[in-house]
């Protein structure tokens, strides 16, 4: 899918009549120079480095440190451990402050959050997404990264999520927030929401889609926990009653559970496809073992085949995809000898030729699930209107998909588990009207649909109304009202 990229503005040419020059960073250096800087823009430059960088605070007394900032600010004194560390919640409390504004000027917020598990301890993140009035660019800010004390049951993280949104003056402003597939969060929306249009039935996952999330998390653990130094000043505040705004799954969420948690059942069940792949998946594990616990098995493998293999990473599906991609990738043509040669000597079974082709199937069976996911998960172009045709087109491709010989019967598990899982979304009306406001997208991706035709006169009702119901609220928007009536006369029924 290929953006449009804006062309960088030419540099303007520099007005040598006021004899106005820049000045070289030897001349900058020289001793005896003083900064331009003040110190208070020193100070507040460093506590910036150190806040993004997540640095520690023992770098403002290392000498090498200290020379670099002497010689780039002469004249200008190093702000102390101690008085950074103080000026941490002024800072804290100023960037809140400025969000705060912002926010106040948004008309419609959508939100994230996310509950996890990390060492021990429960936290909650919140993001807020929103578009700026004055350039309509998205915005995007961080607004809690809480630490939970006790279980993360769904009372809990709904007094916490409400709680956050008051305390940022958003909560009759959220259109929507966005959580992942956990029964905690979802009967918290449940119980708590306001509008029910936002919910539409949504049931408890099983118990194995919360286990393999508590895995998950608790696998976790050797990773660093990052979190908002506003836990520290915002503890307890805000209180009052719990209400919650329309909630809606993650749609990358849910495509990771179709392709761990509803393919694997499919794979347990006795029979050729389940050997198969518990052989395949056995051999491939035994490699990445070896290649991860062993630096001479990483050496061998680098100096043999060009390149470390990537191992797969418990929390995301995308990185066994990859893993497997690029094992298939090397038991290709003139790749086999070297890839077995190295399998010899880590004394791992390689691949058979069967094994090979079973898994290039499932490479290729798996690849526009893969595409899908990567295309959502993109975080600048991607809006709610990429959703349905990109799922809508991820069944049209598995349908068309009848060639295979051993994993034809996952890819009717696949379509059948995508049509359950989004079975809310695939004619959800605000999604629809979503996706027909993409200039890309307009009316010809339902054409490619199994419904077909009858579903266009349905979709171009809605984007009547829904102008129609804009323009009787504001009378700045009736000419996008009249605009899209006359596209509708036009375009919309080519």
């Amino acid at each position: 899918m290929v953006h449009e990229l804006e062309k960088t503005p030419k540099r303007p040419k520099e007005d040598r009549s006021k004899g106005i020059r820049q000045i070289g960073i030897r001349a900058a250096c020289e001793p005896g120079r003083t900064s331009s800087l003040t110190q208070e823009e020193l100070d507040q430059l460093l506590l910036e480095v150190i806040i993004e960088s997540k640095l520690p605070f023992q770098i403002l007394n290392r000498p090498k440190f200290k020379k670099l900032i002497k010689r780039l600010a002469a004249g200008r004194n190093i702000i102390s451990r101690r008085v950074a560390r103080g000026r941490i919640p002024i800072l804290y409390h100023s960037t809140k402050t400025k969000l705060m504004a912002k926010l106040v000027k948004a008309k419609r917020v959508g939100t994230t959050a996310d509950a996890w598990k990390s060492r021990g301890k429960g936290y909650l993140g919140v993001t807020a997404h929103w578009l700026d009035p004055d350039s309509l660019e998205r915005r995007s800010a961080a607004l809690a990264c809480r630490r939970v004390k006790g279980s993360l049951t769904y009372d809990v993280l709904a007094t916490l999520l409400s709680d956050i949104f008051q305390e940022y003056g958003i909560q009759d402003k959220v259109s929507c927030t966005v959580t992942d597939n956990g029964s905690n969060f979802l009967k918290a929306f449940r119980q708590f929401t306001v509008d029910d249009d936002g919910d539409e039935g949504e049931d408890e996952e099983s118990d194995a889609d919360d286990a393999t999330e508590m895995d998950t998390a608790e696998q976790a653990v050797d990773e660093p926990v990052l979190y908002m130094v506003g836990d520290l000043f915002d503890a307890g505040e805000g209180a009052g009653d719990v209400s919650l705004p329309p909630h809606r799954r993650c749609a990358c969420h849910l495509l990771n559970l179709v392709a761990t948690v509803d393919l694997d059942k499919d794979l347990e069940r006795p029979g050729p496809v389940k050997t198969a792949w518990a052989n395949v998946l056995s051999k491939c594990r035994a490699f990445w073992s070896k290649q991860k616990r062993s630096t001479v098995a990483q050496d061998v493998v680098k100096t043999q085949l060009g390149r470390v293999l990537p191992v797969p990473n418990a929390t995301r599906w995308n990185s066994t995809y990859d893993a497997m991609k690029e094992i298939v990738r090397n038991y290709d043509g003139d790749r086999r000898a070297a890839i077995t040669a190295v399998c010899q000597t880590l004394k791992v079974d390689p691949l058979t030729v069967r094994e090979v082709e079973f898994l290039q199937e499932y490479v290729k069976m798996m690849e526009p699930l893969a595409h899908t996911l990567d295309l959502l998960q993109e975080d600048k172009f991607v809006s709610a209107g990429y959703l349905l045709p990109a799922i809508h087109n991820l069944l049209a491709r598995y349908r068309s998909m009848d060639e295979l010989r051993y994993c034809q019967p996952l890819v009717e598990t696949l379509m059948k588990a995508i049509r359950t899982r989004f079975s809310d979304y695939l004619w959800d009306k605000d999604l629809v009207i979503a996706a027909c406001l993409v200039p890309m997208f307009r009316l010809d991706w339902i054409r490619g649909t199994v419904e077909g035709p009858e579903k266009v006169h349905e979709a171009r009702d809605w984007l009547e109304e829904a102008m129609a119901d804009l323009a009787s609220r504001n009378e700045a928007v009736f000419c996008l009202h009249t605009g899209l009536a006359r596209l509708s006369e036009g375009q919309l029924k080519s």
